[in-house]
């Protein structure tokens, strides 16, 4: 099954349309592919709209510079479309970014981060990028399960 990515021109990302299902609550948002990331990131406005408890600390990511404390979590699951129209659901591992400060400027730098679709997710999925005629695609083998 195929998955559509789209090329955001304006901020030059290649995403995804997604549905975040945590069990109590549902978010719909965009996640970018990110080649260069080895994690799968949730930012932090979608995980406080999911309920996701900070329990599970990971460690600290750096990014553009800046540190940040992560928090693990397993029970995520992100629905995409195929490109007929079904539903692709998976399971997957995330980290949470979380402001190691009250300090308002971080809390709303972590709120517009965008989501990122890592490595960890990535490698398991063909991955197909023609921009020259928009032609951008995550592809999964029928017979195979994440």
């Amino acid at each position: 099954m195929k998955i559509k990515v789209i090329y955001d021109s304006k901020y030059e990302w290649l995403k995804i349309p997604s549905t975040f299902i945590s069990p109590t609550q549902k978010v719909y948002s965009f996640i970018v592919v990110d080649t260069g990331s080895p994690n799968t990131l949730l930012n932090y406005f979608d995980s406080r709209k999911l309920n996701i408890p900070f329990i599970n600390k990971s460690g600290i990511v750096s990014i553009g510079g800046n540190k940040y404390v992560s928090y693990s979590y397993e029970n995520l699951k992100i629905l995409f479309k195929s490109t007929e129209g079904k539903p692709i659901i998976e399971k997957i591992p995330v980290k949470i970014l979380r402001p190691s400060s009250s300090k308002i400027a971080e809390i709303e730098d972590l709120d517009v981060f965008p989501n990122i679709l890592g490595l960890d997710f990535l490698k398991k999925y063909k991955f197909s990028c023609d921009l020259k005629n928009n032609e951008i695609f995550l592809e999964k083998m029928e017979n195979e399960h994440i």
